[in-house]
């Protein structure tokens, strides 16, 4: 009786702590104290690590092995570049480079010991069709009524952010909330009317303007009908091996890579065209200047494009005249609106070829967990592509969003393991 107690406690505690991360971005207008969430995680899951530790896995440590060469080459950047940056700054920099990899190795561990999150999937899932009839009334009303939930015109229509702090903040958290709806196909009895619920959610997600839902929709609906093609009914039955070589072809990466052009090359060219003056075309300008101008070892940890360089406002900024556009004056908005730009700036030519290896085992560590079933992988599938389309123009690898929904994530599809 005390053992079932327990249970359902702990699935209260993580419905509530889900809840928080799923509303994180609104909750911060509301008081300051929730900037903390995604550090306090942190610091629980490297808990979980050093408590578990005999449970990790080889590819585990090489992520961690990986990131430790990153952090010698940005300490040894901020050793030669001569940019004065607070030791304060430094750290920082390198627990938000470090906190999606602890989050993620440290849920795997701990939801593969304590159990995960199966028992509230669905109860986060009928929360989610919640969320979507209302988004999508409030959407509506808002073309013509304002409740202070739209900014900016979009494909001829009002971009929705709902209660969160802009379109393209709602559209990241679009990105959780089709994490737990996948998931929770897997246990659907009338499947037909699920999917009906995910195409209304679409709707919502699209409202948000952003061209990059649509890319992820349709990564989503590809890779769907792939793994449904697969004469191999059980994904858990493949070996690790298997699942990497089934669902990394180069062929589906080709496609995918095409899809994403197609849809989107109207946006990359207004953001990365040579006359562009963007905050995402200035920085990665501006980011390939300083990797050139300070080869090979970089500006160091806290000089550009990251929240640090933004909190304590680099000097880079002057010296390269980024201070000047909009944007990217200090208390500008957009100074983090980038990722491979601050990892060629901050730590170097020779720190690029580490960050795609990292990047590359955090996709596999992902693809291998979710390898329990059919839609588990498709969610682990589009969570990847979106990640990685994410960088191209966001900080998605050090934002507080992503690691909470990887934290979501891993604990949808984690089960208990002896």
């Amino acid at each position: 009786m005390n053992r079932t107690l327990i249970i359902r406690l702990r699935d209260l505690v993580w419905f509530l702590i889900i809840n928080i991360i799923l509303t994180q971005n609104a909750l911060m207008r509301v008081s300051s104290a929730f900037r903390l969430v995604d550090e306090a995680l942190t610091v629980f899951f490297l808990l979980a690590i050093l408590l578990y530790f005999n449970r990790i896995r080889r590819e585990h440590v090489r992520i961690f092995i990986l990131l430790f060469i990153l952090f010698v080459l940005g300490l040894i950047g901020n050793a030669t570049s001569g940019i004065a940056r607070r030791k304060t700054a430094i750290l920082l920099d390198m627990l938000y480079f470090s906190k999606l990899y602890i989050c993620l190795i440290g849920s795997i561990l701990y939801f593969e010991k304590k159990g995960g999150l199966e028992r509230i999937t669905h109860a986060l899932a009928v929360e989610t069709h919640l969320l979507t009839v209302l988004g999508l009334v409030l959407a509506l009303m808002s073309q013509s009524v304002d409740f202070g939930m739209t900014r900016g015109i979009r494909f001829g229509f009002k971009a929705f952010q709902f209660v969160y702090s802009n379109p393209g903040m709602f559209s990241q958290y679009c990105m959780a909330f089709l994490l737990i709806l996948t998931v929770d196909l897997k246990n659907a009895r009338n499947r037909l009317a699920r999917y009906v619920w995910i195409g209304l959610f679409f709707l919502l997600w699209f409202s948000t303007g952003r061209t990059r839902s649509i890319a992820t929709v349709m990564i989503w609906c590809f890779v769907l009908m792939i793994t449904n093609s697969g004469a191999i009914k059980r994904e858990s039955d493949l070996s690790r091996r298997q699942i990497i070589r089934k669902y990394m072809k180069p062929r589906y990466l080709i496609l995918g890579t095409i899809a994403v052009l197609f849809v989107g090359w109207d946006q990359i060219q207004y953001y990365f065209g040579t006359e562009s003056t963007t905050a995402r075309s200035l920085l990665l300008r501006g980011g390939i200047a300083v990797m050139k101008d300070l080869f090979p070892w970089g500006a160091g940890f806290a000089t550009f494009g990251t929240e640090m360089a933004a909190r304590y406002y680099s000097p880079l900024y002057y010296r390269y005249g980024l201070y000047t556009y909009w944007g990217l004056a200090e208390g500008g908005t957009e100074l983090t609106d980038c990722f491979w730009p601050a990892v060629a700036a901050e730590f170097g030519f020779l720190a690029l070829p580490i960050m795609v290896l990292i990047v590359w085992r955090l996709v596999r560590t992902m693809l291998l967990q979710a390898k329990t079933g059919r839609f588990e992988l498709v969610a682990a599938i589009t969570y990847a592509a979106y990640m990685l389309i994410s960088s191209t123009g966001t900080s998605v690898f050090t934002a507080y969003t992503i690691t909470g929904f990887t934290i979501v994530f891993i604990g949808l599809i984690t089960r208990k393991t002896n």
